[in-house]
């Protein structure tokens, strides 16, 4: 199966009423992308706290900026809302404004991230667009309990005696000699043994 191609209107509905954070790749004008965590606010705006650094800031401001940001799932009514059955992708470009505290979301990763905010871009989106992969098919699972060994293979595992490594070295040099290093002889062996000596007498 082929992805399916989200339009501006997909992007805006799968990233909800509530701002999310995603990380999210940043390019300034086609210079080299940046990975930094960003809050995507409902109707597609990014927000991209740096802190106290102002580098992406004097960088990015009153130029466009493309970012990209994947997802599962949609935030449309709540943290507990209906999740879709895929992951996603998003792409877009807009022209970026410095961050201001008024920028920051309220309560949630925002609120523990607060400090954070002190500076940034705010990126205003023009346009989204974005796909969804096309879904992983699932093998056939297995049913019922695994088929039981054939009867031979049974009996032969019960047979089946293990001897230390050196006793068997031993074993093998001498015949007579058991696992346990004690000599065994097989039965009847000793009668013959016997009835071989009073012969010779």
């Amino acid at each position: 199966m082929e992805p399916t191609n989200l339009t501006h209107r997909d992007c805006v509905w799968l990233i909800g009423r509530h701002p999310r954070r995603v990380i999210a790749t940043i390019s300034v004008e086609g210079a080299a992308v940046i990975p930094l965590t960003a809050f995507v606010c409902p109707g597609g705006d990014v927000l991209v706290p740096t802190g106290p650094d102002r580098t992406l800031s004097r960088a990015a401001v009153n130029r466009p900026v493309r970012i990209e940001f994947t997802g599962a799932g949609t935030h449309g009514h709540g943290d507990t809302d209906e999740t879709d059955d895929g992951g996603w992708t998003i792409t877009g470009t807009g022209l970026a404004r410095p961050l201001t505290a008024a920028d920051r979301p309220a309560g949630g990763a925002a609120h523990a991230m607060r400090d954070a905010f002190e500076g940034g871009i705010h990126v205003l989106m023009a346009r989204l667009s974005g796909y969804r992969p096309a879904p992983t098919p699932v093998p056939a699972q297995r049913t019922g309990s695994p088929e039981p060994l054939p009867p031979e293979t049974v009996a032969v595992e019960q047979r089946r005696v293990w001897v230390p490594v050196g006793a068997a070295t031993e074993s093998a040099k001498n015949p007579g000699l058991s696992g346990d290093g004690c000599h065994r002889t097989s039965p009847g062996s000793s009668g013959a043994e016997q009835r071989g000596q009073r012969s010779g007498e």
